[in-house]
This record gives C-alpha cells, sequence and structure tokens, in this order.
C-alpha cells in the first residue's frame, strides 16, 4: 500500500474541516428559521443543533482512526465518553443551576461532545504515525474526495429511510398509537443487527486494505470469516428473540404483544442482512460508491412505496413485510453487483463458511 503520508495528512485535515464548516453552514441556517419563527422552546433546539455539529465530528474522528485499526481509540470516544460524558455534563449543570429545562439538558449535551471532539483532536495526532504530521498536507485530490463523499452522504441518509420509514409510515396512515407499537416491536428486532454493525467496524478498514493490494483471495476469506462469526450467532440470538418476544414487549405494557409478528418479520429482514456480510461496505469502498448509492436510493423508495400499499389493508404487518421486502431487495441487488464489478461469489462464501473454512 502507498505511504502518502502528506494526501493522509491533508485527508485528516479536510475531512474535519468540511464537517465542521457544514454542520456551521447547517446549524446557522436552522437557527435562522427558528429566530424567524415564534417557539417557546427555541433556546432547546439552539443547544440541540448546536450539538450536532461535535456529534459529527466524533463521527469523522471514529472514521479516521478506524481506518488505521485503532479501533479502542475510534470506539472509546464515540460510545463510551459520548453517553458518559453527556450524562456527567447535564448532572453538573442541572446540580450547579439548581434548575430543570429542557435547554439546560441539551446545553450540557453540546458542551460534552464539544470537549470530547477537541479531545479527539489530540487523540489523533497521538494514534496516527509520526510521518504523517511530518509531510507536507497534501490536498490536491480535495475535488475527488468530495465527489467520493456526497455518494457515501446518500448511502447514509438513504439508510436512515429504510430503517425509520416504516414507523413514520404507520405513524401517517395508522396513528400514533399504532406507531408505539410499531416501533417496540421493530426497535427490538434491530437488537439482532449490534453483531454485524461490530464486525463490520472492524471489517471496513480491512476491506480497503485487501482492495488496494488488489487481494480478492484475502476479500474472500474476510468475508467467510464475517460471515461465521455473525450469521450463526444471530439466528441463535433470533430464536431466542422470537421465542421469548412475548414476554418482552410486555415490558412495555401489556397492548404491546401485538407487536410481536413485527419482532419476527423485522428480525428476518435483520438475518437477510447477515447473509452476505459487510457487502454494502465493500461495494462502497471499491470504488463503486455511485452504483451503490443508487440500491441504497431505490431500496429505500421501495420500502416507503411498499409501506403505502401495505400498511392500509394490513395495518402493523403491512409495514413489517414493506420493510422486510425492502431488506431482501437491496441485499440480492448488492450480491449480485459484487459478484458481477468484484468477482466475489457469496455461494462460493458460503460454502467455505458452511465447512468452516477461509
Amino acid at each position: 500500500v502507498e505511504e502518502a503520508w502528506g494526501k493522509l495528512q491533508g485527508l485528516v485535515r479536510w475531512s474535519q474541516r468540511m464537517t465542521v464548516g457544514a454542520g456551521l453552514l447547517l446549524a446557522s441556517f436552522g437557527v435562522g428559521i427558528l429566530w424567524v419563527v415564534s417557539y417557546e422552546h427555541r433556546i432547546t433546539l439552539v443547544f440541540g443543533l448546536a450539538s450536532t455539529i461535535p456529534m459529527a465530528l466524533i463521527a469523522v474522528q471514529s472514521s479516521l482512526m478506524r481506518g488505521l485499526k485503532q479501533m479502542t481509540a475510534a470506539f472509546f470516544g464515540r460510545y463510551i465518553l459520548w453517553p458518559v460524558g453527556s450524562i456527567g455534563a447535564v448532572f453538573l449543570l442541572l446540580r450547579a443551576t439548581e434548575m430543570s429545562s429542557g435547554a439546560i439538558a441539551t446545553g450540557g449535551v453540546a458542551l460534552a461532545l464539544t470537549v470530547i471532539a477537541l479531545g479527539q483532536i489530540g487523540l489523533i495526532r497521538w494514534v496516527f504515525p509520526d510521518p504523517v504530521w511530518a509531510a507536507e498536507p497534501d490536498q490536491s485530490l480535495a475535488r475527488r474526495w468530495f465527489l467520493v463523499s456526497v455518494p457515501l452522504l446518500l448511502m447514509s441518509g438513504f439508510q436512515m429511510v429504510l430503517n425509520r420509514a416504516d414507523v413514520l409510515m404507520v405513524g401517517t396512515l395508522l396513528g400514533a398509537t399504532e406507531a408505539g407499537l410499531y416501533n417496540a416491536g421493530a426497535r427490538t428486532a434491530r437488537l439482532l443487527s449490534f453483531l454485524l454493525s461490530a464486525f463490520n467496524a472492524i471489517a471496513a478498514p480491512m476491506i480497503s486494505e485487501y482492495w488496494a493490494q488488489r487481494d480478492r483471495e484475502g476479500l474472500e476469506a474476510l468475508f467467510t470469516r464475517v460471515i461465521q462469526w455473525v450469521f450463526w450467532p444471530s439466528v441463535v440470538l433470533a430464536v431466542g428473540l422470537f421465542a421469548f418476544g412475548g414476554p418482552i414487549l410486555r415490558i412495555f405494557g401489556p397492548e404491546f404483544d401485538i407487536a410481536w409478528g413485527v419482532l419476527v418479520l423485522v428480525g428476518i429482514g435483520q438475518l437477510v442482512n447477515a447473509v452476505p456480510g459487510p457487502v454494502g461496505y465493500l461495494m462502497g469502498l471499491t470504488g463503486h460508491e455511485r452504483a451503490t448509492a443508487w440500491v441504497y436510493g431505490v431500496s429505500a423508495g421501495a420500502n416507503v412505496g411498499l409501506n403505502l400499499l401495505l400498511v392500509p389493508p394490513l395495518g402493523l404487518m403491512g409495514g413489517a413485510i414493506a420493510t422486510m421486502i425492502s431488506v431482501a431487495l437491496q441485499n440480492l441487488w448488492l450480491v449480485g453487483m459484487m459478484r458481477n464489478r468484484v468477482g466475489i461469489d457469496i455461494f462460493a462464501v458460503w460454502g467455505r463458511a458452511l465447512l468452516f473454512r477461509t
């Protein structure tokens, strides 16, 4: 792999500056609207908008450190300091002011996130190799980085639509009560995705490394290992979740029993996600981000359309069926692209996974 230290330093600087700049622009736009519109919780929303800037910066910093396989540093700030620091800051501010308000709470979160983001700037300087900072910053590829980042941003947005459209559509078409019932079942089912998310976070920088080395065998072995470690444990967890779904949902209230079918169908969709492993990351990190963004966009649109079609006659189950079909469509399309564009056959990968070979 080429050791282009100057370009790496340029990427680190450019990505953080772009994140802060875009965040300031969007937050300023939102604050301007709030100042024009009379709203009693204006200050709370201003602090909330302000907190999105360090939120985004922390996410970018985490990705930069993941790229160098510094997993402890990458996840410590985002998944440990973030919640602990936010709770601590809110608690201290509430004690200091002896007042309880949304503005103080969101202000505390914004303060904690800003401190974490600033601290991670120093952490990045510490975990990155010394030659990175000794080199002259090179941002000659900034235009290319921007063109690559736009499809990745769209992929993230479309995936959010795919994950949230069902709840919104159920709420719009059936009402808030039904949306609450549906959300309980769907969110519980999405607990099955935590293994895949964890292994995807580890696999992503390895995908980039193998692709840069043109090591297709390494990529296939990586996919095999991820599937072995993710799919079968997810099946075991799913069986337990489906079997005890009723009692789990009754924790929210006796009326939530009705969401058991939603839990099962959305859970099956999560298992479908685990079948091809990190296929979305592979296609997005190997120069196929534009085509992958199309897949995500069409899948998100299909989810909205299917919800419109199925929720009125089938109720909660219609939303769950729509989501399951959309997830299956997305994964089937990505698997086909992976075979045609990258040369990795999911059936061959699964053959090795079933034989516990890599």
